[in-house]
């Protein structure tokens, strides 16, 4: 039985980052998600969310690449057989990093009842855009001069 986490608190997402997971060998990330395929393995955990860049930097990971086929089909099981959640967010630094030939074709090749896309653009890819700073300018009542202040355009969230 897992440990349990202080005042009755549960774990219920891992995200695999840091480097970037998408990287290692199928093999590698294999040795990570096996485990999950097991329903009774740590069963509070229902999502499993991979942060890479590899959607745009390297898209025949998930198409061409000699492990692809052993990649999808290990994400596959553990949402099928582990009843698991699987999202691949795709970080982006902007939308036209999808705009590319290669990454479209890989997006239409990888979106399966596994893997879709969401507006954070099932496993799923998800962009993740970093919201641009805008300036506007606030009158200050008392002295009537104009200060100019920071704000974040990033797009709401549902």
């Amino acid at each position: 039985m897992p440990h349990p986490l202080p005042y009755g608190l549960q774990v219920s997402d891992i995200l695999f980052t840091g480097g970037d997971p998408m990287f290692m060998k199928t093999r590698l990330i294999k040795e990570y998600f096996e485990p999950f395929k097991d329903p009774d393995f740590l069963p509070h955990i229902k999502n499993l969310r991979i942060g890479t860049r590899a959607l745009t930097f390297w898209p025949q990971r998930f198409t061409s690449d000699a492990d692809a086929d052993e990649l999808h089909k290990c994400l596959r099981e553990v949402k099928e057989v582990g009843g698991r959640h699987v999202a691949v967010m795709a970080h982006l630094s902007h939308v036209r990093e999808l705009q590319t030939e290669k990454v479209r074709a890989t997006i239409k090749l990888t979106l399966t009842p596994t893997l879709t896309l969401t507006p954070t653009l099932t496993p799923t890819l998800t962009p993740t855009l970093t919201p641009t700073p805008t300036l506007t300018r606030c009158a200050q009542p008392s002295s009537g001069s104009k200060t100019t202040r920071a704000s974040s355009s990033a797009p709401s969230r549902p």
